[in-house]
């Protein structure tokens, strides 16, 4: 007959069999996330620097409201239609980023607040944007754009959100998750706010998890 101890283990065990076990979500440090940096872009990235930073205008009214802070991302249409963008390879070598290798079965979860500054709705002659999670590469791991998302009204904000799971083997594995916020369609103008990240672990194996239980199961006997 099972100690009450072991009935306890055993039924902690059962429940884990038949409720797998999934990773925590942990969020990941991005420098300069809602570019209110005083400084400059932080550790993003640009391929036109005339036509991509960080600016701030308006608070209420008719204005462009800036979300957070007095300062927003933006890119602009590049000379001769050039897509312009914002990167940031999360590598650790900036104090404000954190270090995130694509690790098998992790899920890497990015939200973005993308604004419309004026101009009409989207899509349309505005705008038109890409936030993408890349490899180091630049291998394009998912993205969202507005060819996908509802049309963001003039002078407004909404909320896009890029889930990525990476696979059990590839050549992306190890390298560097990267963000990109960019400009498409030639004549486009977005604003980006708020860039969060958060990491999940690969779930637990159901044999692991067996294996441990009955190794506890054991010990108490």
């Amino acid at each position: 007959m099972m100690g009450m101890d072991t009935r306890v283990v055993a039924s902690a065990v059962l429940t884990l069999l038949v409720c797998p076990v999934v990773g925590f979500a942990a969020p990941v440090a991005i420098d300069n996330a809602a570019f209110n940096d005083a400084a400059g872009i932080g550790a993003w990235t640009r391929n036109a620097a005339d036509y991509a930073g960080a600016y701030g205008y308006g608070s209420t009214g008719s204005t462009f409201t800036v979300e957070y802070g007095g300062k927003f991302g933006y890119v602009e249409p590049g000379s001769a239609g050039q897509t312009v963008w914002l990167r940031q390879v999360l590598d650790g070598t900036n104090p404000g980023n954190d270090d995130v290798e694509i690790t098998a079965g992790w899920t890497y979860t990015l939200d973005v607040l993308v604004g419309n500054p004026g101009g009409g709705s989207w899509p349309g002659d505005e705008s038109g944007f890409k936030v993408a999670l890349e490899a180091a590469d630049g291998t394009v791991l998912a993205y969202a754009d507005d060819a996908g998302t509802a049309a963001i009204a003039d002078k407004s904000w909404a909320a896009i959100t890029v889930e990525y799971t990476a696979p059990q083997s590839g050549s992306v594995l190890g390298q560097n998750l990267t963000i990109r916020l960019s400009g498409e369609n030639g004549g486009s103008s977005p604003a980006f706010e708020e860039v969060e990240l958060d990491a999940v672990p690969e779930p637990m194996s159901l044999a692991l998890l067996a294996v441990g239980g009955v190794g506890l199961l054991w010990k108490r006997r």
